[in-house]
């Protein structure tokens, strides 16, 4: 079992549950970082559902209505048939459910969200700049997250993250990652 992923997504439902924005764009942001650190494209999908989870609680719009309760709870069937598959098989494939969470998510931004673009894809920006943040290359964060460079590249610019995290040598990043990984 993937004691990470699972401990994640149960934190996830428990943030969704409560409406916690802040928790849910904090997992998000541990979701998008241990996809950089592992290498893992899968792992940006729990990052995009996080974050727009938390962007849609935002909107009193769309957390009034019924339609809302019924993509929490599928949205929650979802995150719950992952669970349960890891706990059974370490390496299950899970993208059957997170690609149906995601297709929901969409469903749901493009019929009641006033986005000017996807949902989804802004998430991808987010997570695409937590990587960013923690050392990746803007061209690997973009090509991990499924973002669009041009578009991570206008977002990071109007952001202060260039200035609160130095550059440091490709030699200490390779370093750092050794510690995180091992050798």
């Amino acid at each position: 079992m993937d004691d990470f992923l699972v401990r994640k997504i149960i934190e996830l439902r428990n943030a969704k549950d409560s409406s916690n924005i802040a928790k849910l764009k904090d997992v998000g942001s541990d979701f998008a970082e241990e996809a950089f650190v592992r290498n893992d494209a899968r792992l940006v999908e729990f990052s995009i559902i996080a974050y727009s989870l938390a962007k849609f609680a935002e909107k009193p719009y769309i957390v009034g209505t019924p339609k809302w309760a019924d993509f929490r709870e599928e949205i929650d069937d979802h995150l719950g048939a992952i669970v349960d598959m890891l706990k059974k098989t370490p390496d299950a494939n899970y993208l059957g459910e997170t690609g149906a969470a995601l297709h929901r998510i969409n469903d749901l931004s493009a019929t009641m969200g006033r986005f000017v673009s996807s949902l989804a894809d802004k998430a991808r920006i987010k997570a695409a700049t937590q990587m960013y943040a923690h050392g990746a290359s803007l061209g690997a964060a973009a090509k991990l997250a499924g973002a669009d460079k041009r578009e991570l590249s206008k977002y990071i610019g109007t952001t202060r993250i260039p200035e609160k995290y130095a550059t440091i040598p490709v030699r200490l990043r390779i370093e750092q990652i050794e510690k995180l990984i091992g050798p």
